[in-house]
């Protein structure tokens, strides 16, 4: 019988970008190391439909052609989601905790003028690297 405890999940977020809705998506790898379980490529962001239900956790999956393929599925309501779920908010609270990470704030992403800046000075950086 397998078993998972609710302590032994843990996650990292490895990458965050922009989307096409210019809100900030965070890429976040969940494991589960007592039983060999890693999950890489979970978002979380901002859902474009419902902005104001907050931050979004959907398992990975790559889209061929027109088509979406989910490399691991469960049922949104199981407990295993709800684990997957809070290990992935809990380390996007963490990575957006530590100013080093150059998130965008909300008023960046609401002004054109302050993105288009932010945008430009992130260029420079990584050109000047």
């Amino acid at each position: 019988m397998l078993v998972i405890d609710d302590n032994e999940a843990e996650a990292e977020v490895y990458k965050h970008d922009l989307t096409k809705h210019n809100t900030v998506r965070y890429l976040v790898k969940v494991s589960f190391p007592n039983v060999g379980l890693y999950i890489s490529g979970v978002t979380v962001q901002i859902s474009p439909l419902h902005p104001e239900e907050g931050l979004w956790v959907q398992l990975p999956a790559t889209r061929s052609g027109t088509r979406w393929y989910k490399p691991f599925e469960t049922s949104k309501d199981s407990p295993f989601f709800k684990l997957v779920e809070a290990a992935a908010l809990k380390a996007v609270d963490v990575y957006t905790a530590d100013p080093t990470n150059d998130i965008p704030s909300d008023d960046v992403m609401n002004d054109p003028v302050a993105f288009d800046k932010y945008m430009s000075e992130g260029l420079d950086k990584v050109m000047n690297e």
